[in-house]
């Protein structure tokens, strides 16, 4: 394990589901890490991360310099009702959808607004958050995620909900098209993913520093093989489609 940080040795995540779980396992390496889940046998294969598990979240509160939320939004409240007693002027990191930094105000001295997804457990993804106070321990602790950028607007937060936390389900349906049509074509299944996870990856590295529309004038030539997708890509209204679904991903995010 390498050097602990100075600000927060011990994080307690309380919430170890999918994101909880993926969270403790990139924080384990830079902290010493309590991932808790009613069911502790669920998040057993944390311990070879060097997580410890249990599932009293007051306890883990209590020995942990900072507290992670990843409960569902509608449990956020009754945990920090059960653990309140213990937090005194620690962190706490809500990453639970819809519930407003306010709510979270009322039972500690150190409320964060934040939000990740699960390719966060490989420490390369991004988190967005938001909070009322400046604390660099905090921005060191959420790095380990992978990109940290703090926002002065809560509602970005909210937004990014849909545009982080739930992207990687948007773009796995995306990579599953480029291997169905592989296969279609005549690609066999291991070589049509292969190519599938290499082209988004790698396209992901050419738009960090040229704009989508310089890739494609890059690489489509005149009455070429890409100009024709592309072309068919318009037709079939590709991009109107993806955004409507983020749209309405974003609807669905103000109901609740």
């Amino acid at each position: 394990m390498s050097e602990k940080s100075s600000a927060y040795r011990s994080v307690a995540v309380i919430g170890a589901g999918n994101l909880g779980s993926a969270i403790a396992m990139a924080l384990s390496r830079n902290y010493d890490v309590v991932a808790v889940r009613r069911d502790v046998s669920k998040i057993s294969w944390l311990e070879e991360y060097g997580v410890t598990v249990g599932d009293d979240g007051a306890d883990a509160a209590d020995k942990a310099d900072a507290v992670i939320i990843c409960v569902k939004p509608r449990d956020v409240i009754p945990v920090l009702s059960e653990i309140r007693d213990v937090l005194g002027d620690k962190p706490v990191i809500s990453f639970a959808a819809a519930v407003k930094l306010e709510e979270i105000a009322r039972y500690c001295h150190k409320p964060v607004r934040a939000m990740t997804n699960i390719a966060s457990k490989f420490g390369d993804s991004m988190v967005v958050y938001y909070s009322l106070f400046e604390d660099d321990g905090i921005h060191e602790l959420l790095s380990a995620l992978g990109r940290v950028w703090k926002v002065d607007n809560e509602e970005l937060v909210d937004l990014s909900t849909v545009f982080l936390g739930s992207a990687p389900a948007f773009v796995s349906l995306l990579i599953q098209a480029f291997e169905y049509a592989g296969i279609k074509c005549g690609l066999n299944a291991e070589l049509s993913r292969e190519m599938a996870i290499s082209t988004f990856a790698s396209t992901s590295k050419l738009v960090e520093s040229m704009s989508p529309d310089e890739v494609i004038k890059m690489i489509a030539t005149p009455a070429g093989t890409t100009i024709e997708g592309l072309v068919k890509m318009k037709e079939l209204g590709v991009e109107y489609s993806i955004i409507e679904s983020l749209m309405a991903a974003v609807e669905k995010l103000k109901k609740m």
